[in-house]
């Protein structure tokens, strides 16, 4: 999370953004969900963590949208949206790519 990790707030400092967006012009459902889903803590740690923190950022695949992707091109049919979607779930399973990338540019920048 941008706001937790780039900015070092808190979880409870993040759900409260949440809600001030929520009071003006970015009120949505969306944005009410999200500052309770930040605030739920995680039911199989007794220590008060929130679960938000124990979700990892990898997608997992069934297959269906690979397959998606190779039929339209066989029939030569752009599906441009389904095939970048199928592009990031292709680089959210590549996690340890990820994070290695990320520490290593990380090292460049300074």
């Amino acid at each position: 999370m941008l706001l937790r990790d780039g900015l070092g707030l808190a979880g409870e400092s993040v759900a409260g953004i949440f809600e001030s967006w929520n009071r003006g012009e970015l009120e949505s459902f969306l944005v009410e969900i999200t500052a309770s889903i930040l605030r739920t803590p995680d039911p199989e740690r007794a220590d008060g963590a929130l679960l938000v923190d124990a979700i990892l950022d990898q997608a997992g695949q069934k297959g269906t949208g690979r397959w998606t992707v190779v039929a339209a091109a066989e029939l030569g049919v752009p599906i441009p949206t389904i095939a970048a979607a199928v592009d990031a779930r292709n680089l959210s399973a590549a996690r340890p790519l990820r994070v290695e990338a990320s520490r290593s540019l990380g090292e460049r920048r300074g």
